[in-house]
């Protein structure tokens, strides 16, 4: 399936951002742990960046919660056009299949043309009076 193009950028960027994020904070939490590591006179320090790295996984938690519902949102908003534009081919099919049979085009020529299913055509042909 393919996505439209606006939606497309917006999970993308998101996504973008999402791992901008992401490697910011391990980078982040991966200098503070070796600082800490390095230092155990600075006990203070390392409780503060402890802190620190806490609340950043709290912050990368919810960016990763809500792009998980924005995709979700994004999915949800593609089937349901998908499913109107189903519908809306499958109405336009019907009644060009129906302007067919009141002009008097053959059954097997309408289903050749449409590719409408089964005696879909013959039914039509049948009632093209009304």
């Amino acid at each position: 399936m393919i996505l439209p193009g606006p939606q497309t950028l917006t999970l993308v960027s998101v996504a973008v951002a999402l791992l901008a994020v992401m490697t910011t904070v391990l980078s982040i939490h991966r200098a503070r742990r070796a600082v800490a590591a390095a230092s155990h006179k600075h006990l203070r320090d390392a409780d503060m960046i402890d802190r620190l790295d806490e609340r950043l996984v709290q912050h990368m938690t919810r960016l990763q919660e809500n792009q998980t519902i924005l995709a979700s949102q994004i999915h949800d908003d593609i089937r349901s056009l998908q499913a109107d534009m189903d519908w809306l081919a499958g109405e336009r099919m019907i009644d060009e299949a129906i302007a067919m049979a009141r002009s008097g085009v053959a059954v097997n020529d309408i289903n050749a043309e449409l590719g409408l299913p089964g005696d879909s055509a013959q039914v039509i042909t049948r009632f093209r009076r009304h």
